[in-house]
């Protein structure tokens, strides 16, 4: 997928809003963080399904999207629409993430 949009981001010049989000994600996401999905639609809106061991680490996950100034550029809004923790005490999150 990364291939694709840089192939496209090629053909036109300039990065496209997927291409954007995604290096974002890449960039803030913690190593203690699984990411269990990533969808983003044609105008950069990002649903994130990610899943940690505890909650710290999703916290600074939350962070890193709405504080840092690479990311401020970029987001205009995160919502957390799902947060759950298992049986097995993993914690479980889905974030939508809107772009500026």
């Amino acid at each position: 997928m990364k291939d694709r949009l840089k192939t496209i981001d090629q053909y036109w010049g300039v990065p496209s809003k997927q291409t954007v989000m995604y290096q974002l994600i890449d960039k803030v996401v913690p190593p203690a963080i699984s990411v269990n999905g990533i969808t983003v639609n044609r105008n950069g809106e990002t649903v994130l399904l990610a899943s940690s061991p505890d909650s710290e680490n999703l916290d600074n996950l939350i962070s890193e999207l709405t504080t840092q100034k690479s990311s401020v550029d970029v987001i205009k809004e995160v919502t957390v629409e799902r947060l759950s923790r298992g049986r097995d005490g993993v914690y479980r999150v889905s974030l939508k993430i809107k772009p500026r």
